[in-house]
Formats: C-alpha cells, sequence, structure tokens
C-alpha cells in the first residue's frame, strides 16, 4: 500500500481540481444561462443513488498487474494517469453535469436470450472465458494501443 501513496496523492489532486474547475465553469454557465432550480434539483435526485460508491485498491491492483504484461509498464502508467486526471472531467463534467444539462436516467438495453438455466456461477464463468479468450483483429488491436485510456474505474 506504501506504493500506491503517489497515486493517492496524484488522485487527491486531481479531485480538487476537478471539483475547482468543475464548481467555477459550470456554476458560471448555469448562473448565465439555465438558471432553472427546479432543473438542478431534479438532476441531483437523478445523480443520488449513483454517488458514493465504494473503491477496491485489490481490484485496481491486479487489474493494473494485467494492463501492464499487456501493453508495458510505461504505456499502463500513462493510462493510468489518463484514467486519474481526464477521464472523471470528461465523464463528470461534459456528460454528467447537472448545472449545465437537465439529466436523467438512460438505460441500454440489449435483446438476447435469457440465461436463467445457466445460473450466476455457469454465466460468470462463461463470460470471463469470453472476456480472457477474445482477441482483437491486428489493425483494430493497434489503434486500440493508441487511446490512452486504461479502463479500471
Amino acid at each position: 500500500r506504501l506504493l500506491l501513496i503517489p497515486t493517492f496523492v496524484l488522485g487527491l489532486v486531481s479531485l480538487v481540481l476537478d471539483y475547482v474547475f468543475y464548481y467555477l465553469f459550470g456554476g458560471l454557465f448555469f448562473l448565465l444561462f439555465v438558471r432553472d432550480l427546479k432543473q438542478y434539483r431534479a438532476s441531483q435526485k437523478v445523480i443520488a443513488p449513483y454517488r458514493g460508491g465504494t473503491i477496491l485498491v485489490e481490484d485496481i491492483f491486479v487489474a493494473s498487474i494485467g494492463q501492464c504484461l499487456r501493453n508495458g509498464t510505461m504505456e499502463h502508467a500513462l493510462s493510468f494517469t489518463t484514467m486519474l486526471t481526464v477521464m472523471p472531467w470528461v465523464k463528470y463534467y461534459i456528460n454528467a453535469n447537472p448545472l449545465i444539462y437537465p439529466l436523467k436516467e438512460r438505460f441500454v438495453q440489449q435483446i438476447s436470450t435469457s440465461w436463467h438455466d445457466l445460473g450466476p456461477d455457469v454465466a460468470h464463468e462463461k463470460v470471463r472465458e469470453i472476456i480472457s479468450r477474445s482477441r482483437q483483429e491486428g489493425r483494430l488491436a493497434k489503434r486500440m494501443d493508441m487511446w490512452r485510456f486504461c479502463p479500471h474505474y
């Protein structure tokens, strides 16, 4: 856990900067263009169930080891740093900002056969096998390796 201290410090600095810019620019936009407190409160109710989740350091550690083995240590370090600094900004300021947008819950539906006959253990194992054994075509793998994104959150 001692080795994770720089990551947590970077994450904390990033969080503070996110809050400063989020409320500075979002609040300014709200005051100049939106000015609908009812919309803001309704958007806050939509977000409320998704706040305060837990972060499992063990999951991040295991996923980081996998990314290091797949992409190399330096590429993982760049992707991981991007995940901590850029992705929250894109996710919460641009896509789900109650100061700017009237938020509503939206679900993505996929039509498929039921897995009730499999049970959770078999379904979990089958999904794990599919993810573990999947491999992208060379051209797509090269494009994906150019992304500065590390999907650990």
